[in-house]
């Protein structure tokens, strides 16, 4: 049904001469691959950003429903929300589909959600909704649980500057700058605590299996689910897939997961059984173990793979 849906809303559907392939000449043609990739690494990182915003959001307000539920029950009063702040610089396609995700898919209230961009007035839409919006990096970065930089390459040194000593040391940064190592990044912010995906490109040929719909943007993609599917690192790769993320932002994920916890004055078990519960959605089955989480560390890079309260 949802593909239907789709096709009646695609106007160029069954009308060739009005696509977007219509315009091509032969060499252009032979580009076409690359759109579907870049359509499928946007699916993948509105999906994969949502979903860890989603998971952080639920574990606070678990957390927090735990500590008032008492109280609220003898005073009859409804329950507080505990949610995660979001912060976005650079704000472009890509961080306006990120940030329409997360309010989407990740439970973020607008009111979450904190967007610095040089152009503050093209995001009007967001701001009516009640994003905060601003051109304000060191603003954002300190105001934050996670914090992602959806800003160009060529910008990165600016934002870098704007913003180092203003993150605060248990906030989450989530790069969204592709070509830049987090080696990088950790230097240029003289700050650790920074994830970014590892992608992997798979062969283009598989764009003929490709079930995504290009006319649509990531946010409407990511409601099919023959498309959702393909962004879980935790599968491998169906066909049709065109990029695959790698296993260690599987593993951020959990240890970012789990010093959320920490931060919130849970003890190992307590944020153990988080895991299972919020996490993996599986308290019964193959439950996460105190072992599980003791990752040996690499011999040359001492931050990589630290919870803080192992």
């Amino acid at each position: 049904p949802g593909r239907s849906h789709q096709s009646m809303d695609d106007i160029t559907n069954n009308l060739p001469s009005l696509q977007f392939e219509a315009a091509l000449g032969h060499e252009e043609t032979g580009c076409l691959p690359l759109r579907c990739r870049a359509h499928a690494l946007n699916v993948s990182t509105c999906a994969q950003t949502a979903y860890l915003i989603a998971v952080l959001n639920e574990a606070r307000q678990v957390i927090q429903d735990r500590k008032l539920s008492k109280q609220a029950k003898l005073l009859q009063e409804s329950l507080s929300r505990d949610p995660t702040l979001v912060g976005v610089i650079g704000c472009g396609r890509l961080g306006r589909q990120l940030v329409q995700s997360l309010m989407t898919f990740g439970r973020c209230e607008p009111q979450d959600i904190f967007v610095s961009t040089r152009r503050p007035d093209s995001l009007q839409d967001l701001a009516d909704h009640g994003v905060n919006v601003d051109f304000n990096n060191a603003k954002v970065a300190k105001s934050v649980h996670v914090l992602f930089i959806a800003c160009l390459p060529s910008q990165l040194a600016t934002v870098s500057q704007d913003i180092r000593g203003c993150i605060n040391y248990s906030t989450l940064v989530y790069s969204l700058v592709g070509v830049t190592p987090v080696a990088k990044l950790c230097q240029l912010l003289s700050f650790k605590n920074v994830l970014k995906p590892e992608i992997e490109l798979l062969p283009l040929e598989q764009t003929t299996h490709y079930p995504g719909n290009l006319s649509e943007d990531a946010i409407e993609s990511c409601r099919d689910m023959a498309v959702c599917s393909l962004t879980c690192p935790l599968e491998e790769p169906a066909k049709g897939s065109l990029v695959k993320t790698g296993d260690d932002w599987v593993i951020a994920v959990v240890l970012s997961f789990l010093n959320t916890c920490t931060l919130l004055q849970l003890n190992m078990l307590e944020a153990l059984e988080l895991v299972n519960t919020v996490l993996l959605q599986s308290p019964d089955q193959l439950p996460v173990s105190v072992d599980d989480l003791r990752l040996p560390r690499s011999a040359g890079d001492e931050s990589k793979y630290v919870v803080l309260f192992l």
